[in-house]
């Protein structure tokens, strides 16, 4: 499952494979970094999107995550290349439970999805300051084509030679084996060894 992303003036390429494990290729003007990670080592609370990849992108199974674990609301609708957008923005509850929500609390304000309102998909995200009016990060798909015929070489990544290579699956690993409340290496806690904009290991 090849995608792009760009945030904080960078980029970033992921691909997944079918022998789960992901590459994000990270672009950061002159810096360039890699970070492998094998899905069957993430959290828990990951389980069943690393499972099913395509769940990520299942607009039903997105806003069912985002009720569960945001505080939601209509916004005012927007077009993006063409098509009518369903906007909705939201904060996180402080009942959320999710790992990974409140690691988006700690860092940002509000979170902002737009849903095509012709073909119902994820077109763009948009992670809000604290100041709630400032973007820090976002992401957006661009060039939709659904159902298409694809090369199984765009699932596979080969790692450039000389560029830096973080295996995050250790990481998760050392965190595992860890007694609990110490730190397990670079990585852990509030982000430490993580590119700008990277959600903490929780």
């Amino acid at each position: 499952m090849p995608s792009a992303m760009g945030h904080g003036g960078g980029n970033m390429v992921m691909v997944l494979g079918q022998d789960g494990v992901m590459w994000q290729d990270l672009r950061m003007g002159e810096h360039r970094q890699v970070m492998k990670i094998d899905t069957s080592q993430m959290p828990q609370a990951m389980a069943m999107s690393r499972n099913n990849p395509a769940e990520q992108m299942d607009p039903r199974k997105q806003i069912e995550m985002m009720q569960n674990n945001f505080d939601l609301s209509i916004a005012d609708g927007q077009e993006i290349q063409g098509q009518a957008m369903h906007v909705l923005e939201g904060t996180v509850k402080e009942s959320a439970t999710d790992p990974q929500a409140k690691s988006l609390a700690q860092m940002f304000g509000k979170m902002r999805m737009y849903l095509g309102v012709k073909d119902g998909f994820l077109h763009k995200i948009e992670m809000f300051a604290k100041d709630g009016q400032t973007v820090a990060m976002s992401q957006e798909f661009k060039n939709l084509v659904f159902n298409a015929e694809l090369d199984d070489d765009l699932f596979s990544f080969t790692p450039p030679d000389g560029v830096q290579v973080i295996d995050m699956s250790k990481m998760m690993q050392m965190k595992k084996s860890a007694p609990s409340g110490k730190g397990a290496g670079p990585g852990q806690g509030h982000g430490g060894g993580l590119p700008p904009g990277h959600p903490p290991i929780d």
